[in-house]
């Protein structure tokens, strides 16, 4: 589970870099770099995604369970990325996103009496969720910083608890 927690924060430090130069760049520069760049935080994000998906299957369910989630995320991340880099909507990544963070919370509830992460690693997908509540929301607290640098901050404190939660988990065994 923890390998899994490491290559999930390691592809969300890839999309945050590539997202952050993205952000950096005006509209009219570099236009293929951006347009490269965003496909870059689609994948990096899916694969995140991905992996944490895979980090709460590990530390909550059987060996053999686990099998059928490692094919259920893989096809997954597929049609997700492959969607992502055909339209360039970030639709598809905001789905594949939610879909692996509800079943991550729905795994923590579970183990919430079994597991010292259950609590961190729930607040840290319920937090994420909030951040996306505050993106979609397009408040703006100031003309210099809008829903998304709202939605950015927030969502590091997510991140804090998740790794938090995923420097306590530990795999289940069989």
């Amino acid at each position: 589970a923890r390998q899994w927690w490491a290559l999930a924060f390691a592809a969300a430090g890839v999309a945050a870099l590539a997202g952050g130069i993205v952000h950096a760049l005006t509209l009219d520069q570099a236009p293929r770099l951006r347009a490269a760049l965003w496909k870059a935080v689609g994948l990096a994000t899916s694969l995140a995604s991905a992996a944490m998906l895979m980090a709460g299957v590990c530390a909550s369910l059987r060996a053999s369970a686990r099998r059928r989630w490692a094919v259920f995320a893989a096809l997954k991340f597929a049609v997700s990325s492959v969607a992502t880099w055909r339209s360039g909507n970030f639709l598809f990544i905001i789905v594949d996103y939610a879909v692996s963070m509800a079943v991550l919370l729905a795994l923590q509830v579970r183990e919430w009496q079994r597991s010292a992460a259950a609590p961190w690693l729930s607040g840290g997908v319920l937090v994420s969720f909030v951040a996306a509540g505050i993106q979609q929301s397009e408040l703006t607290l100031h003309k210099h910083f809008n829903f998304n640098d709202l939605y950015h901050i927030v969502q590091m404190g997510a991140f804090h608890l998740l790794y938090m939660g995923a420097s306590r988990t530990h795999e289940r065994d069989g």
